[in-house]
């Protein structure tokens, strides 16, 4: 038993240990960028769905969607290592009972009084009706945000940098912003 336990470790590291060197003997040289190479533009855009207390009650989901868009400029500092900044804004949209005080929703003001939106007076609300058909009102505000991020390409690290384009990159990043 000892003897096939010892073949089948010899077999199983030597499939882990082979394509290693073999990806040594594949990888280029990496070259010294000057300061200006590899920087990126990014732009996407898609839609937001804001999900808040009463958002599920509205009578569509599609009229919750709301437009966004983003816009990142980073730099790679080598096939491993970059960092971006991104700009992200957009719309959103919720939805709320017109009687919301009997739900138990209610939001409070400086004075202790209360109201059913703190931003709008509700009859400049856009109204809008439940899936049950109760009286509504949509919320919209807009938001935006900017966020500087630290990136690593796993595909390189892991697999070892040869010099071409990927077919796919695994990039994730961390980051902070407000």
């Amino acid at each position: 038993m000892k003897r096939i336990t010892n073949l089948l470790c010899a077999v199983i590291l030597s499939a882990l240990v082979y394509p290693a060197f073999a990806q040594e003997q594949a990888q280029k040289e990496i070259v010294k960028n000057k300061s200006k190479d590899n920087w990126f533009i990014s732009l996407g855009g898609g839609l937001s769905i804001l999900q808040g207390e009463q958002d599920n009650q509205a009578k569509s989901l599609v009229d919750r969607f709301r437009y966004s868009g983003e816009l990142s400029v980073g730099k790679w500092f080598n096939p491993y290592f970059g960092s971006r900044i991104e700009l992200t804004a957009g719309g959103l949209r919720g939805f709320n009972f017109k009687n919301n005080a009997d739900i138990g929703g209610k939001y409070f003001l400086p004075d202790r009084s209360w109201r059913l939106d703190p931003m709008t007076p509700y009859d400049q609300l856009k109204s809008a009706k439940a899936k049950n058909g109760e009286d509504g009102f949509w919320q919209e505000f807009n938001y935006g945000a900017a966020t500087f991020d630290l990136m690593v390409n796993l595909t390189n690290l892991f697999r070892g940098y040869w010099g071409g384009e990927n077919a796919i990159d695994i990039i994730p990043y961390i980051g902070g912003g407000v």
